[in-house]
């Protein structure tokens, strides 16, 4: 990974060292400009070692498994930062703790007193509060890296300067961020670090763009040209409108439901609400036990809604799962939303410091720990901003123009002309298809919403797509034909969009509001007329322009050839809450693995508990009760990577699978390092029979096999094995000798990569007869 830094001086009076920059480059309104460059890369301990270290109790610091680029980021924020008051923004919690570590053991490294303090939601209000004192007091230096919890509202006085680690998440959050600091004369002082891929011959070509730099540099001009996001006046706000109901009980002491509607939908910010959808909302909430209706009318709190007024998270907007209370001598820490099991004696780091688990009481929702050395940082949920349209219009402006902006690094610099250049490579500038292999990227440069109402209008029509970055990656079709599927086909309505989205929960509330709102608010996330026009813009570029064409990259060729017959197989079927590789839980995986004749030599099934949603139910037919003692993937990834080792993992769609399942060990702290793979679906191309759809239950019917249960995993798992079979013998007859003949990509893993042990714990699904 590579960083660069990015410095905006404010309307100030700026200090000796930058006047003759200033006097060279002013972007608009007196803001002025500065650079600096990030120090190189460190070599640091393979983090998929990290859990063996410390189920040993030796002292894993946060440098130790930290990548090159967040090092390079602590270190020039501590260099930069040490010894004035700044807030630092990490774009998530968990960033924020392991940001708020690394900078501290760089105060105790250097024997000067922690001037870094974390702020996020989850915090408990003492220590939120402890952060903000800190900040007001002017007498000793304090910088709190921060969510948005500091963005806007709470009373820290001014600042030094503000940094935003990652692309920012609005204009509208740039411009508050900014405005922390130059409040008592001084420079309104700005810096962004990005972090982008390293430039390798098998980098994605969305990740050649550089999108991140990109989305930063448009951000800054945005800022500077005064515009930022409008309001969304047309959405619901639902779960908004939640919290001010029950706001505005707690306030009163209670309220009819006609001046409640009054309030917050006449009177208030939530026009878009009517009548009719107000009384449905309150439906819903009575029936989540939040809100109850005296004789007189009048609303009050229900046992539930009472209890979360009185929780400190009730004021926090983001979506977070179950919280258990932290707890060291009797002190609570906060709290720490829990989506997978963390065992008795394993570390973490919360509140900037590192801590062992002592003791974990599920009834209670308690976690007793003690201080520590090693430990990584809490896994947090939420959902950030949509990126908006004008700033991806903005990002395209840029990549066609030639001129660079004053205020970049000269790594930023570098990284801005790679992505100029792969744009050109690729076309872009004529057209926004590009061929990639047996695939299609789409590059539309719109919006969030505008790109997940294509991506909703693609799947509708039956075609496969995956979001990547910038990029919809459409499986299967090629430039033109996507072209024309979508200038033939259009864009269905934006209710029967939102319908296709088996979880449409977004926001923090959205559990307890009903189907039919939730399916209304979705639809108003969407913009069926700016998707549809940018598919009319799509069919005039293909008619005067022929999109590029990419060869997927080719995988490194292993340093030994193994013949088909020589290796075992681990045949893997997941069902997952999802179809997006990176945001995807497993709920059920079976492993059938197979001796190298083909043989069964043992299986392994279970159900998985996901820690979220189990996603499109209706297809894999597990519910949330189904999974809720179900073990969580952790506590299988020993047993899991038994079964695994050494041998080829096989599935049907192999990548989705394999991706899947290493981003899931790579979660619990172990990451294979690489994986021999063969795909039955590529194979049925060249060794199934003529015609069929490809569909696992389709190359079943064509080979006589009986596929069981569909979306099973077990079922699944046993038909992709009886696939294997006939494929390798029908490959052998016509004289294939090795694996790599057939598709096989990657490579065994080199050494042990999972210390996890194995417990033989399993959950299987029970069928009813």
């Amino acid at each position: 990974m590579q960083g660069c830094c990015i410095c905006l001086r404010k309307q100030g009076v700026p200090s000796a060292r930058h006047n003759q920059e200033e006097a060279q480059c002013s972007p608009a309104g007196g803001e002025e400009v500065d650079a600096g460059v990030l120090p190189s890369q460190r070599v640091q301990l393979d983090p998929r070692a990290r859990a063996a270290h410390e189920a040993l109790g030796e002292e894993v610091t946060a440098d130790d498994v930290a990548t090159g680029d967040r090092l390079a980021i602590a270190d020039h924020l501590f260099a930069t930062l040490r010894g004035s008051h700044n807030l630092v923004f990490a774009n998530s919690r968990a960033a924020v703790e392991d940001y708020t570590d690394l900078l501290n053991r760089r105060c105790e490294g250097a024997r000067v007193p922690d001037e870094f303090v974390p702020h996020h939601g989850n915090l408990s209000k003492d220590i939120r509060e402890h952060a903000e004192a800190r900040l007001k007091d002017r007498s000793h230096p304090a910088t709190a890296i921060c969510t948005s919890t500091l963005e806007m509202g709470i009373d820290i006085g001014s600042v030094t300067s503000v940094a935003q680690v990652g692309a920012p998440p609005s204009v509208a959050a740039l411009r508050q961020r900014l405005g922390r600091s130059g409040r008592r004369g001084g420079p309104a002082i700005l810096r962004l670090y990005v972090s982008e891929p390293d430039a390798t011959p098998t980098i994605h070509p969305a990740d050649e763009l550089r999108a991140q730099l990109v989305q930063s540099i448009a951000t800054v001009e945005l800022l500077l040209q005064r515009w930022y996001e409008p309001p969304a006046a047309a959405a619901l706000h639902l779960s908004t409108l939640t919290q001010q109901l029950l706001s505005l009980i707690a306030q009163h002491g209670g309220i009819t439901p006609a001046d409640a509607y009054r309030a917050l939908c006449v009177q208030g910010p939530f026009g878009a609400v009517n009548s009719p959808a107000f009384a449905t909302l309150l439906r819903d909430l009575a029936a989540a036990d939040l809100i109850r209706q005296e004789s007189d009318g009048l609303l009050l709190h229900a046992e539930t809604g009472e209890r979360l007024v009185n929780h400190y998270t009730f004021y926090a907007a983001f979506a977070a799962p179950t919280e258990y209370r932290i707890v060291t001598e009797g002190r609570t820490l906060g709290s720490l939303p829990l989506e997978q099991p963390l065992p008795a004696g394993s570390l973490l780091i919360f509140a900037g410091r590192r801590w062992r688990i002592q003791a974990i009481d599920t009834h209670a929702k308690i976690i007793e720990v003690t201080r520590a050395s090693g430990g990584r940082p809490p896994c947090f949920t939420g959902t950030g901003p949509l990126v908006h349209d004008r700033i991806r219009t903005t990002m395209r402006r840029l990549y066609e123009q030639t001129t660079v902006p004053a205020y970049l690094d000269a790594t930023a610099q570098s990284l801005l002309a790679e992505g100029r250049a792969a744009y050109r490579r690729l076309g872009l500038h004529d057209t926004p298809l590009v061929g990639y292999g047996n695939d299609t990227l789409l590059f539309p440069f719109r919006g969030d919403a505008i790109m997940t109402t294509l991506a909703l209008a693609l799947h509708a029509h039956g075609v496969d797509v995956i979001r990547y970055g910038l990029a919809l990656l459409i499986s299967d079709i090629t430039p033109q034909a996507a072209a024309d599927l979508l200038a033939r086909e259009g864009v269905p309505d934006s209710l029967a969009l939102a319908a296709l989205i088996p979880d449409k929960r977004v926001d923090k509330y959205d559990d307890v509001i009903g189907e039919e709102l939730l399916t209304r608010s979705y639809a108003l996330r969407l913009d069926v007329a700016e998707a549809q026009q940018s598919i009319d813009a799509l069919a005039a570029t293909t008619q005067h322009s022929r999109a590029v064409n990419l060869d997927t990259p080719k995988p490194a060729a292993s340093p030994r050839r193994h013949r088909i017959g020589s290796l075992p197989y681990a045949v893997v079927d997941l069902e997952t809450t999802c179809l997006d590789t990176r945001k995807a839980r497993i709920t059920e995986i079976t492993v059938i693995r197979l001796h190298p004749d083909g043989n069964e030599d043992r299986t392994y099934s279970s159900l998985v508990n996901p820690g979220s949603s189990p996603g499109p139910t209706h297809i894999h037919g597990l519910t949330k009760d189904d999974l809720t003692t179900a073990p969580h993937f952790p506590q299988i990834a020993g047993d899991v990577a038994a079964i695994l080792d050494g041998a080829i993992v096989v599935a049907h769609n192999v990548r989705y699978d394999s991706e899947v399942l290493s981003a899931e060990f790579a979660r619990a702290g172990y990451a294979p390092d690489n994986l021999m793979t063969l795909c039955t679906l590529a194979l049925a191309r060249r060794f199934g029979a003529p015609g069929s759809s490809r569909r696992l239950a389709d190359c079943a019917a064509d080979e006589g096999i009986d596929n069981g249960t569909a979306h099973q995993a077990e079922s699944d798992a046993r038909t992709c094995a009886a696939l294997l079979q006939i494929y390798l013998d029908r490959a052998t007859a016509q004289g294939l000798q090795w694996f790599s003949e057939i598709g096989a990509t990657g490579q065994l893993p080199a050494r042990p990569w999972c210390a996890a042990p194995a417990f033989a714990l399993a959950r299987p699904r029970v069928t009813p007869k």
